[in-house]
């Protein structure tokens, strides 16, 4: 009866070894997918309120590899004229005025493709001349994160 009893304690073991096991890969890959999208929230909420110029709208298409971002002027007193903007090792150089509080559309091609829904993640530079002719270089602290269209 001895023998009997330490196998069912084994198998019984065994078995909730093997759930805990089961349990923690589930909890792991939902902590790795949920940190993706805490990326994407914390990428977002960097760009839209970046100063002076903010990206407050972007989406990448997966087919094209052509970025569209929607950049606007956090600045409540200047003026500004964009240079350059970078995203990855890509540029768009056409040159615009964008006025106090404004927005405007901007494409940067040659990003390269992914899949729908695979992340991207791109560093970004813009360069601009201040009212007072000024050239600067806005560098984000944070990438672009977001989802391929």
């Amino acid at each position: 009866m001895g023998i009997r009893a330490q196998g069912a304690t084994e198998y019984i073991i065994l078995v909730g070894i093997a759930m805990l096991v089961a349990l923690i890969g589930i909890a792991a890959i939902n902590f790795f997918s949920n940190m993706s999208d805490s990326q994407l929230v914390q990428s977002s909420i960097y760009w839209v309120e970046a100063t002076p110029i903010a990206i407050v709208e972007h989406s990448v298409s997966n087919s094209t590899g052509v970025a569209s971002i929607v950049l606007m002027n956090n600045d409540p007193s200047e003026e500004v004229t964009i240079l350059r903007v970078g995203l990855g090792n890509a540029t768009n150089s056409t040159q615009f005025m964008l006025g106090s509080g404004k927005k405007a559309t901007v494409s940067v091609a040659g990003l390269g493709t992914g899949k729908a829904g695979e992340i991207y993640d791109l560093n970004v530079t813009i360069s601009y001349r201040t009212s007072r002719g000024l050239v600067k270089v806005q560098h984000g602290s944070k990438n672009l994160v977001g989802k391929y269209a």
